[in-house]
């Protein structure tokens, strides 16, 4: 067995796995040589003791991502996108460029553009097309799969020159769903979606980085995930007590009883900063604070976003606009909102969330409290106001008064702890006001003699106080040691959601009407696919009298 240079903590040894190891962190494999290419094919196996959780590690192998999302607002490194030998482009992906004619571009050679800068947004990303549309007749996947496979070694020398955006522990490449538009592929549809996994998988391995599959259409998204879980795609996976909980989480969302609470932490890696950088950078654009920054972080947020507001006056609310707005979501955005939970809760200022999921329910969801609910709609509350708004909680003052002026949005707030097991992602638990609100929760169903667990909260470090402080009443799941630094932690935390949307989607049939993937179903279920189809076409989408029954067949895929 190879020896590390020097020993990780809290890591225990097993030769029952198999995974590549990589110099990551600082632990150098000593005998194997001095680069990832001399050592990739070594394979070992890493245990890795988190805390009370435990994660099985692909060391150097990056994770493929699965989400319902639009790729064109998705913050990632590089993206590619299909094209054909004509170079075409879609109308819904030319607001990224146009593509460069390359050397030696033909069906049968080189079927990748080279990078270039996206047009627009402002974000640095990267752009290449892949020819994945003029098919040969007749057409054959492996065609299709050589393509994509150049477009993903291509994106080994893009991301490999510059560092990932966004301060990600790795670079994010992101794709569509190749081979399901009008690709011509409807009868091979399974072997189509095994094979882009596969070579997924594999580029990952070779090459290091995290890519995303986006899905635009909810049936390919529910099919890819079908297809995933059957070839055990997307590893690294968690393992032992991160497994059992991303299985729980996903059967909780799957049954329609989970509710969201978003905190800051889930948009940083979109660009956006932590409270110590918002106060820094807001301090750069004051009059007294400018020169001397560090004074301000001596105090509390809540204190020192009070004297930045009195002396900005006026500039203050579009100074924090601009430092909380981004045309780009993250991938944990896209995780999240690929769950489609109804009720989500927030105490953050932008409009990320709500940006991702309107890939996932065709609009975004209503924001309380400046719209209201409707039935059947899902819902966004945000606790401390909106960035586009007038209204912020943010300095203390705003938080004293808050029970004057959004004591209804609170009272929704415990409905909600009392009714769904709510998922706390990014947020501290250090509120003031959340903690007043979830302790009035915590003592009511003690006295009720009811289980006082009202939710479970993900977090980046194993976090003994908060767990001593909470642990009555919120499950709490680390997803990494002390020692593991902000952007590692914060990909583990997107992995491990990861798997919750997969487990969400494991009972999820949105593809079986669905005439592109008529190939997946079985014969048992065919002759049931087929009425249903004419059921479909005999009501139609516009007549209000089965608009139940039409909404029941969208559900399976019926377009």
């Amino acid at each position: 067995m190879l020896k590390l240079w020097r020993e990780p903590p809290g890591l225990a040894w097993s030769q029952d796995w198999d995974v590549f190891l990589t110099g990551q962190a600082g632990y150098w494999p000593s005998e194997v040589g001095r680069s990832v290419a001399e050592f990739v094919t070594a394979r070992v196996m890493i245990y890795a003791q988190l805390g009370k959780m435990r994660l099985t590690v692909k060391m150097n192998a990056g994770h493929a991502f699965v989400v319902q999302a639009d790729l064109g607002k998705l913050a990632c490194d590089l993206v590619l996108l299909p094209t054909d030998q004509g170079l075409d482009v879609r109308k819904h992906w030319t607001h990224l460029g146009q593509p460069r004619l390359p050397s030696g571009w033909s069906n049968s050679g080189v079927r990748v553009t080279d990078a270039v800068p996206e047009r627009g947004f402002g974000q640095d990303r990267l752009v290449r097309w892949v020819n994945t549309g003029s098919i040969p007749s007749p057409a054959k996947v492996q065609w299709l799969l050589e393509g994509v496979r150049q477009a993903l070694d291509a994106a080994g020398a893009s991301v490999s020159a510059r560092p990932p955006l966004n301060a990600r522990a790795r670079p994010l490449v992101g794709l569509p769903l190749f081979g399901t538009g009008a690709g011509g592929f409807d009868a091979l549809r399974g072997e189509v979606l095994d094979g882009i996994l596969a070579e997924c998988d594999a580029a990952t391995a070779r090459y290091g980085y995290d890519l995303v599959i986006t899905c635009r259409l909810r049936s390919d998204y529910a099919a890819l995930q079908a297809r995933r879980r059957r070839q055990n795609a997307g590893s690294p996976a968690p393992h032992g007590d991160l497994l059992a909980e991303a299985e729980r989480l996903g059967k909780v969302a799957r049954t329609g009883g989970l509710a969201l609470f978003l905190g800051a932490g889930i948009s940083q890696p979109a660009g956006l900063p932590s409270w110590t950088d918002l106060i820094r950078r807001l301090a750069k654009r004051s009059r007294s604070y400018a020169d001397r920054p560090d004074e301000l972080l001596e105090i509390p947020a809540i204190d020192a976003a009070l004297l930045l507001e009195r002396d900005l006056g006026p500039q203050f609310r579009e100074s924090l606009r601009l430092e909380l707005s981004r045309p780009l979501h993250a991938v944990g955005h896209a995780l999240l909102a690929s769950l489609r939970t109804a009720e989500a809760i927030t105490t953050n200022f932008d409009a990320l969330y709500e940006q991702a999921c309107a890939a996932t329910f065709d609009e975004r969801p209503r924001k309380l409290p400046w719209q209201r609910a409707e039935p059947g709609r899902p819902w966004l509350l945000k606790m401390h106001g909106d960035v586009d708004s007038e209204n912020l909680v943010l300095s203390r003052d705003e938080f004293l008064g808050y029970d004057t002026l959004w004591r209804p949005l609170a009272s929704m707030v415990q409905t909600a702890m009392m009714t769904r097991h709510v998922l706390f992602v990014g947020f501290s638990l250090n509120d003031e006001n959340f903690v007043r609100l979830g302790r009035d929760v915590s003592l009511l169903l003690d006295r009720m003699k009811l289980d006082r667990v009202v939710g479970t909260v993900l977090t980046l470090r194993h976090e003994p106080m908060l767990s001593a402080l909470w642990g009555e009443d919120l499950r709490h799941v680390a997803m990494a040691t002390p020692e593991t630094d902000s952007p590692a932690a914060s990909r583990l935390l997107d992995i491990f959601l990861d798997h919750v949307a997969m487990n969400a989607a494991s009972d999820e049939r949105s593809y079986l009407l669905d005439s592109r993937y008529a190939a997946l179903v079985d014969d048992a279920d065919r002759a049931v696919m087929k009425k249903l189809t004419e059921l479909g076409q005999a009501v139609g989408n516009d007549d209000d009298r089965w608009r139940d029954v039409s909404e029941l067949l969208k559900r399976y895929g019926y377009r």
